[in-house]
Order: structure tokens, then sequence, then C-alpha cells
């Protein structure tokens, strides 16, 4: 209904009983109301533009038929589904002959536009769609995917990674029938950052100090040590082992919706002062009794990497009364407030000085 250039076919034949024809052979179409002729033509057939007659002259032999007819017309919208038509024959050395039939008037096909579809990244805000339909009709759209895209109107939302395919659909009315067309595009894993503070330096002996760090995916982010001797990492709880530079790793793996995130560190140094004596032990000759020895030189040195603090020097022990220590003319060791700086070495003095036997 609502046609353009709609066609039907008229075949003209000749009775078995019957001669051949003989003469010109004319064919009258009569179209009924609702339908509009604009031209017939056939093999064989002659037929005045626009015109609703056709004719030949070569005969027909009993039980024979002429090419078929093709008769095109417009269909009006208020035509009715079924309609009957009327044809008749003249000529051919015969008696005229009419006969009437009953022709279904079938909704036109139609026919949808709809684009490809990019590829879309997962996380990728909602998007809109378009087709459109040769019958000027209004298209629809539904995901036969939904678990990973679905549609509200002409919006599509990725919901996951994977194939998401969109259908496109014209429903049709009286005059057109219904047509659908679908398109598909994949929906990749999303990409994601870590967000990953700097680390503050740290003393030794510090208690264990807890770190964080978050992704743009939300996921949660694991931190490790890529540097073990120096600091050891439980969940997000970073120890302090020794002095040095501590890495610490922060870390996303992803999933099947997001790429893995690229790793981030964060460095900080572990500092202390370390004091390290030249010798673990000294002898001394026999000495008199509340006589003193010769002096012992032990080399202190810092070996870490920050300025020691040296709040008192002082023999300890048991045995501590029999020993003086005495600071040393040319090299002494700073005493509170003044600092051994990383690195450097000061000299301890010590005698030793028996008060009993």
């Amino acid at each position: 209904m609502g046609q353009v250039g709609a066609i039907y076919s008229v075949v003209v034949g000749n009775s078995a009983a019957a001669g051949s024809t003989s003469g010109a052979v004319t064919v009258t179409e009569t179209v009924p109301a609702g339908l509009t002729l604009t031209s017939m033509s056939g093999t064989g057939w002659t037929c005045p533009s626009g015109g609703a007659t056709c004719s030949r002259n070569d005969a027909l032999a009993a039980g024979a038929y002429y090419p078929a007819l093709a008769v095109a017309v417009n269909v009006s919208p208020g035509a009715a589904s079924q309609v009957t038509n009327q044809v008749s024959v003249a000529g051919g050395g015969a008696a005229g002959a009419s006969a009437q039939y009953v022709t279904s008037i079938l909704p036109a096909p139609q026919t949808i536009a709809f684009g490809s579809l990019a590829n879309q990244t997962f996380g990728t805000l909602p998007f809109p769609v378009s087709a459109t339909s040769s019958s000027g009709l209004a298209v629809s759209f539904a995901s036969t995917t939904p678990a990973v895209c679905t549609v509200q109107g002409a919006t599509v939302t990725p919901l996951a990674t994977g194939t998401c395919t969109i259908q496109a659909t014209q429903m049709g009315n009286s005059n057109y029938a219904a047509a659908s067309v679908g398109q598909s595009f994949q929906v990749t894993p999303g990409s994601q950052t870590i967000t990953f503070g700097v680390l503050a330096n740290q003393t030794l002996g510090t208690f264990p100090i807890t770190v964080s760090a978050t992704s743009t995916s939300g996921l949660t982010v694991t931190v490790g040590s890529t540097t073990p001797a120096v600091c050891t990492v439980q969940g997000t709880v970073v120890t302090l082992v020794t002095i040095g530079t501590c890495t610490i790793q922060a870390a996303q793996a992803g999933n099947s919706n997001y790429s893995a995130a690229p790793s981030v560190n964060q460095s900080f140094t572990v500092t202390a002062g370390i004091a390290t004596p030249g010798a673990s032990s000294l002898s001394f000759a026999n000495t008199i009794l509340g006589k003193s020895s010769a002096i012992q030189t032990v080399t202190l040195q810092n070996s870490g990497n920050a300025a020691l603090t040296i709040a008192s020097i002082a023999p300890a022990g048991s045995d501590a009364l029999n020993y003086q220590y005495i600071a040393d003319a040319a090299h002494p060791c700073p005493i509170t407030p003044a600092t051994l700086g990383a690195g450097a070495a000061c000299t301890l003095d010590v005698s030793f000085v028996p008060l009993s036997q």
C-alpha cells in the first residue's frame, strides 16, 4: 500500500480446443479504484506510452501463451488490501473475452540505513546511534548482547568487554513491511593509571609506615618492595630494615574490563648514624695499682648516611672503674648538641687505671 511502481502480470493464452489466432490481438487493462496505471509492456507487445491497451499481430497456436504483460501501477495509501482487476482481449479472429482477477496489495518493502559502529573502550561514556528507513518511519534500537551493552532510546551504554550488537528495527505499518539491520562493534579493555604520592625519607628505627595508592579504575592497588634488603612490605605496611634507598612499587594487574596499569615506583632514603669502632678490644700491659697505663686510641667511625648524635662517652661494664676515657686532643668525638657527620671519624683515648687487684 502506498507504493510507487508496483508491478503485476497479465498472461493471454489460446484455448487448446481453438485454432491459431489470426490478425491483431488487443489487450485492455481496467485498473480498480486505488490503483493508477502508469505503463504496460511485454516482449512482442506494442503498448502506447501511458495507455491501457497493448496489441500484437503474431499468431498464437492452440494451447499456447503470449509472453506476459507487465502492468505497472501506483498504489494509493487508501487502497484496499485486495482489489479486482479486469482484462479484456479482442481480435485474433475470435470472439472477444474478458476476465476478472483479485490482486492482493502487499505492504511495500523498506530498507534501513544503519552505518557501521566504531569500537569502544570500556569506560567510555554512553553514546548515541542513528538510523533511517526508506519509508521515513521512525527506527528503534535494541541490544542483542545485553551483558556487553544496553540501549535506552538511541543511547548505547557499554557494560563489559566483548562484542556488542545493536539491532535497528522498523516495525512497518499497513503500507510498509517490517525491516531490521544489525551492527556490531567491540568493547575493548579500558586503560587505567595509578596515583601513588611521594614518600618522605625515614630514619632507621621508625615504626612501620603505611602507604596507599589508588587506580582510576577503582580496582585495588598492591604495593611491594623492590629493595627487600632495605625495606619490606606486608600488605600496605613498610618495615625499615637498614639504611639505604627503599623503593616501593604500586601495581594494578587489571581484569577483563581493564588492562594492567603502568606500575609506579616511589623511593625514599632510610637514614641513620651508625657508630662503628675501629677495634673490638684493647690489651693493656700490667700496671701498678693506682697508676695509669699508656693511652691507647680507638677510632670511632660514623658508617651511616646521617649525622651521629653522641650523648656521652664513658667506660661501661662491671670493670668500668678501672678504665678512663680522655677526649683526644687532635680528633675528639663530639658530644651533643654537636654531631659526628656521616662518614666522619673521631678518636677515643683510653687508659687502664687499676684501682684494685
